[in-house]
């Protein structure tokens, strides 16, 4: 089991900030939860940025924009009736298409935000143990699955939760592999090697309690995402059409043998 005195280690030290990995406490839920929409929703390159930016370009799109286009011609030229339902058309197509896509991406965040991220402690198996030096009650992980939170520190100032990551055991069969869930990372603090230690202590965690493969999916939205993952060591293992109408969308899918992780 990872103790609260080892998580410290790996830290990336700077000359304004120490950046360290711990377990996930009960007060981080907000935070987590923040993290999780700011990332997946209300970031400029957030996959719900870029699936709505995708829709605009979207075959069935360009044929609304067709429809409404020679509904300006047909009305000028021909008939204002027929141009005016074409235009209309369209519109309603379009508008319609982008609506539906809206929703389902909502839904889908808020199904996340109910399911493991509502009970971290809970799905992810964290239980409450005594500091040994202080007696504080703090949430370590109890088994084959785990949440950490990364935070940075400077003088003067409280520790701020920067990034996130979980090991979720339970979403497949095997005892032997888990599931790479939640990684995030405030935009401010990329590229600045913090991913890196959330991974470093999930694989630590993983060696410790039997599991030899980890995976993860994500969207085609992420591709930032899968080059640092395959930077990593993850292997591409293929992809699943989740296409939304005529807008093409693919979850892909990656895995790593724990064993050959070593950065």
């Amino acid at each position: 089991m990872i103790t609260l005195d080892t998580m410290r280690e790996p830290s990336l030290e700077g000359k304004k900030y120490d950046i360290r990995v711990r377990p996930f406490q009960a007060s981080d839920l907000s935070t987590v939860r923040e993290m999780f929409l700011a990332s997946m929703v209300n970031q400029s390159d957030s996959p719900f940025a870029k699936a709505m930016k995708g829709q605009l370009t979207a075959p069935l799109s360009w044929a609304s924009y067709a429809a409404f286009v020679v509904g300006l011609i047909v009305r000028r030229w021909c008939s204002k009736r027929i141009g005016v339902s074409l235009s209309l058309l369209g519109s309603i197509i379009f508008a319609v298409h982008r609506t539906v896509l809206y929703i389902g991406l909502r839904r889908r965040v808020e199904r996340n935000l109910k399911a493991d991220l509502a009970d971290i402690a809970g799905h992810y198996g964290m239980k409450e143990v005594a500091d040994r030096n202080t007696g504080a009650v703090r949430y370590t992980p109890s088994g084959k699955s785990g949440f950490w939170i990364a935070e940075v520190g400077s003088e003067g100032k409280e520790p701020e939760a920067i990034g996130c990551v979980g090991l979720d055991a339970n979403t497949n069969a095997d005892p032997t592999s888990a599931e790479l869930r939640r990684m995030s990372v405030v935009s401010s603090y990329r590229r600045k090697g913090v991913a890196l230690l959330l991974v470093r202590a999930l694989m630590e965690h993983s060696r410790e309690n039997g599991i030899k493969t980890v995976f993860f999916s994500t969207s085609s939205f992420q591709e930032g995402a899968m080059k640092m993952y395959q930077r990593y060591g993850w292997k591409y293992q293929g992809k699943e059409d989740v296409s939304f109408w005529s807008q093409k969308i693919y979850w892909h899918n990656f895995s790593i043998q724990v064993d050959d992780f070593s950065l």
